[in-house]
């Protein structure tokens, strides 16, 4: 076998093995209890696949966010991502994102110091974009 060969073999293994190990995502349930035809009329869901019928994902939690106590008073976790975020929402006042950025690395609050600004998908995990018409 030459050079070449060895190296593309063992790149492929590579990465077959880094995506059979990679991690899943819990993602929350949708909501969705009902199934829907392509026209939009309401049918049993029995045998579809459809979410209405799988429901497939994590419960929602009751309560969905717990308020802190003691040390974490001025913090709120999120019960169903496990994020904690500060009660005041406005905590730094307006920041540009290069301050935001050294804002979030340098704060200690709730007794952690390693906050950092949330990425899109986390922003958007707080919004029941089904309620949003």
């Amino acid at each position: 076998m030459n050079n070449k060969t060895v190296f593309l073999t063992f790149l492929f293994l590579f990465l077959i093995t880094s995506i059979a190990f990679a991690g899943t995502v819990q993602l929350p349930q949708t909501g969705q209890t009902k199934c829907y035809d392509s026209a939009g009329v309401e049918f049993h869901c029995t045998g579809t696949g459809q979410d209405g019928e799988i429901r497939a994902g994590v419960q929602w939690p009751e309560p969905r966010f717990t308020v802190g106590t003691g040390a974490e008073s001025d913090c709120i976790t999120d019960n169903l991502t496990g994020l904690m975020w500060p009660k005041n929402g406005n905590l730094a006042g307006k920041l540009n994102w290069d301050d935001a950025i050294d804002y979030a690395n340098n704060l200690t609050l709730c007794g952690y110091s390693d906050w950092r600004l949330p990425n899109i998908n986390e922003l958007e995990s707080l919004l029941n974009v089904w309620l949003i018409v």
